[in-house]
């Protein structure tokens, strides 16, 4: 189980700007160009979901949705949700720090020296994702391959498999990223091949589907304190869900 102390440390706490120097920037989170929702949830020591809903305009509503299907022993705790930021938000989950700015939105991953392990950002109305990619960056593999998949660019895979590699033996299965720095991200939804990484540049980018940016984004990410590159993806059996979360603790449910 989590520990109770752990859970008290995430309690977001509102950042108060100093008198006269207010961000005047527009607060409503958005996502595709539209208004949307933002939940975050604890799901272990070291993994959060994030999740973008988009709001419907007649009455607010939030689109229809199944949420993902945790495995056994893990846990969904809502820990922040809105559909602003007035202020700077900011919490803590262990030695891990967590940060919600506004205009564009962007979620900053921190290690207790302050450094910056991962940025999330949306910096326009696209509903792309741009993340950093400082240090390598490898997709889940069946075998002990390690491929620095920066300066390539490839649409998600349609796998289902989380045990195979692709046909063409790249060992690439794009569900999900892993920073040899210290973070993985898993794209839950939307899925399919019609979503494209763009590994080229400076920074990352997810682009999603745009016939599917009225569904929500729901992302995993996963820090840990000490980096330790690829994951394999060799012992897992029971999806993708599965796999990534099994591939990123260190400790099993079962266990904790």
């Amino acid at each position: 189980m989590k520990s109770t102390a752990l859970i008290i440390l995430f309690l977001f706490c509102i950042a108060t700007p100093a008198r006269g120097q207010g961000d005047t920037s527009d607060p409503l989170i958005r996502y595709g160009g539209r208004s949307a929702q933002l939940t975050i949830y604890q799901i272990s020591d070291r993994t959060l979901e994030i999740r973008l809903e988009p709001i419907h305009s007649a009455g607010g509503a939030l689109p229809m949705f199944a949420e993902p299907e945790l495995p056994a022993g893990y846990s969904r705790d809502e820990v922040w949700s809105g559909r602003a930021i007035m202020d700077p938000v900011r919490g803590k989950l262990g030695s891990l720090h967590v940060e919600l700015l506004r205009s564009p939105l962007r979620i900053i991953f921190r290690r207790d020296d302050g450094s910056i392990i991962q940025e999330l950002s949306w910096p326009d109305n696209t509903g792309w994702i741009h993340f950093r990619t400082e240090a390598p960056v490898f997709g889940p593999i069946s075998d002990t391959t390690r491929m620095d998949l920066r300066g390539s660019t490839f649409f998600q895979s349609d796998n289902s498999n989380p045990c195979e590699s692709p046909a063409d033996g790249s060992g690439v299965v794009t569900h999900w990223l892993t920073g040899a720095d210290g973070w993985s991200l898993f794209v839950y939804h939307p899925a399919g091949s019609k979503n494209r990484f763009d590994l080229s540049g400076e920074f990352g980018i997810f682009q999603p589907d745009e016939q599917m940016l009225s569904d929500p984004l729901v992302l995993l990410v996963s820090i840990r304190e000490e980096p330790d590159g690829a994951y394999s993806t060799a012992t897992c059996r029971c999806g993708w869900l599965d796999c990534f979360l099994e591939a990123s603790e260190e400790v099993r449910p079962e266990n904790r």
